[in-house]
């Protein structure tokens, strides 16, 4: 399978490639008594189930289940927890093992930076977009083709047409990502770029300005929810 999210130093992601880090984080997460939190993978909806983890076996983690809504009995999961200050992520396969929910750790674990706004570059064939129903004044009615997006901005494709979309050009937009709900943003373009392998291609680097803390909030959370989605193809 092709990598979906590009896992860069500047990605949200970071592989925790040390074999022994990776054991002593999962024994931290016993000795601390910390919980985890789990999404069933194949599940459509965003239902969370938590899971205290108990010992581990092998190379399994083996959690007890808190509450009764945990009846799956195999699958993949998405794993999220905590532990020494760090958030950690992972999509793990699990089965039941008597009382116990029986976690292979043996795929990759992944520690989460934390910074307030991470770039997400979007796969070529995600059709996130950027309308523009007016420019300088005008009706537009054109479509900028997201190349990727953060809490803060976004790049963007720029059609070949002759626009003179300089640095501090600003315009009102609406966001638009597959199977979300439009999303109201104000743009101001901070620079522009040549794409190094199309003569007549441009990318606009954009950074959105908020007009209410909620907005920002619910863009961060929009972002965070596409790193969920991206990140269960890896």
């Amino acid at each position: 399978m092709s990598r979906m999210i590009d896992l860069g130093p500047n990605n949200i992601f970071q592989l925790v490639s040390d074999p022994s880090e990776k054991m002593k984080i999962i024994y931290d997460v016993i000795k601390g008594q910390q919980e985890v939190i789990v999404r069933v993978a194949e599940q459509k909806d965003d239902i969370v189930h938590v899971l205290a983890p108990r010992l581990v076996q092998g190379s399994s983690l083996l959690c007890v289940p808190t509450d009764d809504n945990f009846n799956f009995k195999s699958g993949e999961l998405i794993l999220q927890f905590q532990t020494n200050a760090q958030k950690y992520i992972s999509n793990v396969p699990f089965h039941r093992d008597g009382e116990f929910v029986s976690l292979s750790m043996e795929k990759k674990l992944f520690r989460v930076q934390r910074r307030e706004f991470f770039r997400l570059r979007l796969p070529a064939g995600f059709r996130g977009t950027i309308q523009i129903p007016e420019l300088f004044g005008a009706p537009f009615n054109q479509s900028f083709h997201v190349v990727d997006l953060s809490g803060g901005g976004c790049k963007v494709e720029l059609p070949p047409l002759d626009l003179d979309m300089k640095p501090g050009t600003t315009f009102k937009g609406i966001l638009r990502l597959p199977g979300r709900p439009d999303f109201p943003v104000i743009c101001t373009v901070k620079h522009q770029s040549k794409q190094p392998h199309r003569p007549d291609g441009r990318w606009l680097g954009l950074e959105f300005f908020y007009q209410s803390e909620p907005e920002k909030n619910r863009m961060a959370a929009t972002v965070m929810d596409l790193y969920r989605e991206l990140f269960a193809r890896l």
